[in-house]
């Protein structure tokens, strides 16, 4: 969802209390409602104000109209998933954040180890690992599965036999496990950190990308560098559209070696000289995200932290990076 790097979940929507304990029975008639605003600076169409709005709607209007003794976050998600369908009905693109499944992959040999969840913990997670679509009698998930590299898994949250998320489904083939997005990497800061879709709306894991707009820098954590031969990058300009202030000349630019500018892999620090680079040239044409031609890494040992970051001659764009692959 495009904002700010931190996300306030559905559950801690449906938890807020708008009533000041702090009030005094004399004040507390003073406070005659709860509103929720929706700020679109970060939102280029319908259907993402849409998924920002629905569910979180309902759980503003519950807790609005129910006393909080009156209000339970289970009971409320279990009368909130038939609406799913009627949303659906209605032609609304809804939010499912806080059922969507969700996966921790670590990777031992030909061996992969994928732990599933939901941001609720809520309903049961089934699963198939030959290609189809889950179904309510598919396996149900109930502790990581270990499965050989190449496998694709899908997997869904449900309620019964109601499907309540949409499928999420993964390849989990050497070029996957390969690739780290920005929400896998470390901002190596977070002056002003948000969440941003480019113009095509088209990511890797089709979610916004996390870029610090102050220092579009990333960290990759601890590269074997004795098995990587290559890098390989996709980036994306985005307009630089932000009134920022006097802060906007503490920003890094000018520092390009060529018109278009680069994307820099350092090792074990930002300010070291850079052992690769990527030319930004093809990807400055396009609106969304471009796939940058990989680039031979220079032979070394041990496990070392990439920095990632552009080198850019002015302003606008705001280049942000997608994916990065280290192949052996």
């Amino acid at each position: 969802m495009p904002g700010r790097l931190s996300v306030v979940s559905l559950e801690d929507v449906y938890r807020f209390e708008p009533r000041d304990a702090t009030l005094d029975e004399s004040a507390r008639h003073h406070v005659l409602g709860v509103q929720a605003d929706l700020w679109t600076e970060h939102m280029q169409t319908e259907d993402r104000v849409q998924w920002m709005a629905w569910p979180r709607a309902a759980a503003v209007a519950e807790l609005g109209w129910s006393l909080p003794e009156r209000r339970n976050w289970r009971d409320f998600l279990r009368r909130l998933t038939p609406m799913f369908g009627r949303y659906t009905a209605l032609g609304i693109t809804y939010a499912d954040s806080a059922l969507a499944v969700a996966a921790l992959v670590s990777r031992s040999g030909d061996r992969v180890t994928v732990a599933l969840s939901n941001q609720a913990s809520w309903g049961e997670i089934r699963y198939t690992l030959d290609g189809r679509d889950p179904s309510g009698n598919a396996a149900l998930y109930d502790s990581p599965l270990r499965v050989a590299v190449g496998t694709e898994i899908r997997a869904a949250t449900y309620a019964d036999t109601l499907r309540v998320s949409r499928i999420w489904a993964r390849r989990l083939d050497a070029r996957s496990l390969a690739r780290r997005d920005s929400h896998d990497l470390d901002l190596c800061t977070n002056g002003i950190g948000l969440l941003l879709e480019p113009a095509s709306g088209s990511t890797s894991q089709g979610a916004p990308l996390a870029v610090d707009i102050m220092n579009p820098c990333w960290i990759y954590r601890g590269v074997e560098l004795d098995h990587a031969r290559s890098i390989t990058a996709a980036v994306a300009p985005l307009p630089f559209n932000y009134e920022v202030g006097a802060d906007a000349e503490k920003i890094r630019v000018g520092d390009a070696r060529t018109a278009d500018g680069e994307l820099e892999i350092h090792v074990d620090g930002c300010e070291t000289a850079a052992v690769a680079t990527m030319a930004l040239h093809d990807a400055a044409a396009h609106g969304g995200v471009t796939e940058l031609p990989s680039v031979i890494l220079p032979r070394g040992s041990g496990l070392h932290d990439l920095c990632l970051r552009f080198a850019r001659p002015r302003l606008d764009p705001q280049w942000a990076l997608d994916w990065v692959e280290i192949a052996e």
